[in-house]
């Protein structure tokens, strides 16, 4: 596929139940390409911002908005949108829990499926988070993971955030269809380092999820407080009422003190980055996320656990700090609230490393190689 002239318009029908970020971030460059027509989103929601040549499909509003409805709702509308426009390709960014029917569809229109993983491991370990995070017995996960590496293997192309989770899916014995990575694009005028003082020292944006490890992240915290009095911490995503339930917050409350705001949600996380000197992360498994890209893009240097591919989003170190998992969960806690403590104690070192991990975040994540890097995978699918 040459950049001059396509020969054919491509349409592209996407399923997914990711957020606008993460839309803008991937299916925006591949709409951008003068040979896709137009990227059909079949979502939950239609809060995503106008992007060019991005159309949703999203349930009326009387339908029940509950987590059991949702997942049939999408399968309805994905298969009346390919029978009144037939697509040329069929998409999921994020496979769990739409993969399986995505590929059905795909098979019965006899066009190509590529599966965008995002969630890293999480996505196919004991069937995916949902059912990984369940009451479920064992045997059960260990099927339910046998069925979605099954249909992973029926795709004609899946696309991961890194090298590291690629890798990992091919040892897990996904090996049928062709792997890439792709970089999110993260080109935005609001990502932008502010002019203004950091009066915020650290901060933390995600879920509740287990293997984001809260309750790490809080023993983290504890530590540095008990360090550095005076310590601003603010939690994005994150509610007061269900992190207080968990037994580490007492200890992380006691030692920050009225330093330590849980806000569950912000028009604007580039804001709060701007005034933020540190991000951490402290999950069990990660792909190349994009809070932490995000934050490079802002000034706020990551302090994270070396999982996933967060390694490469962090240039193997030269754009933030890696804390190995490693010797325990005592001396992963020790080393994470070293790492940051050091940082914060010494400006000069963490400015510089803010400017590198800017830098190389407009680097590896221009929207143009990302574009480029859609029409290598179409190319692959025959498009």
């Amino acid at each position: 596929m040459s950049n001059a002239g396509p020969s054919r318009q491509v349409r592209v029908l996407v399923v997914t139940n990711v957020g606008p970020t993460i839309i803008r971030a991937y299916l925006g460059p591949l709409a951008s390409l003068p040979e896709v027509e137009e990227v059909v989103v079949v979502r939950d929601q239609a809060n995503v911002p106008p992007l060019r040549k991005i159309r949703l499909v999203t349930p009326p509003a009387w339908w029940p908005r509950g987590t059991v409805s949702k997942l049939p709702a999408r399968g309805w509308l994905l298969r009346g949108e390919a029978s009144n426009c037939p697509p040329d390709v069929v998409m999921t960014v994020h496979w769990f829990p739409d993969g399986p029917g995505a590929v059905r569809l795909a098979q019965r229109l006899g066009v190509p499926f590529i599966g965008n993983i995002v969630g890293s491991r999480a996505e196919l370990i004991c069937g995916g988070r949902r059912v990984a995070l369940s009451a479920l017995p064992s045997w059960v996960k260990s099927l339910a993971e046998e069925y979605q590496r099954a249909y992973l293997n029926q795709a004609s192309a899946l696309t991961f955030t890194g090298g590291a989770t690629r890798a990992w899916f091919q040892a897990a014995e996904v090996r049928r269809p062709h792997l890439s990575v792709l970089h999110a694009a993260m080109a935005s005028d609001r990502l932008r380092p502010g002019g203004g003082p950091r009066t915020l020292d650290i901060a933390f944006i995600g879920r509740l999820d287990p293997d984001k490890r809260i309750d790490r992240l809080l023993r983290v915290l504890a530590a540095i407080g008990r360090r550095r009095g005076g310590t601003a911490v603010a939690l994005i995503g994150v509610s007061e009422d269900r992190v207080a339930r968990l037994p580490e917050y007492a200890a992380a409350r006691s030692a920050l003190g009225e330093g330590l705001r849980l806000l569950e949600w912000v028009s604007d996380v580039g804001e709060v980055l701007r005034s933020a000197k540190l991000l951490l992360v402290t999950s069990d498994t990660e792909g190349r996320t994009l809070s932490v890209l995000e934050a490079m893009l802002c000034g706020t240097v990551p302090v994270v656990t070396d999982v996933g591919d967060l390694r490469e989003a962090l240039a193997d170190g030269e754009a933030g700090i890696l804390v190995p998992v490693k010797g325990g969960e005592n001396t992963l806690v020790g080393c994470m609230a070293d790492a940051a403590c050091a940082l914060l104690d010494e400006e000069p070192r963490r400015a510089s490393l803010a400017l590198r991990a800017e830098a190389h975040a407009r680097r590896e994540h221009d929207p143009r190689r990302t574009a480029e890097e859609w029409r290598s995978v179409l190319n692959a699918v025959g498009l």
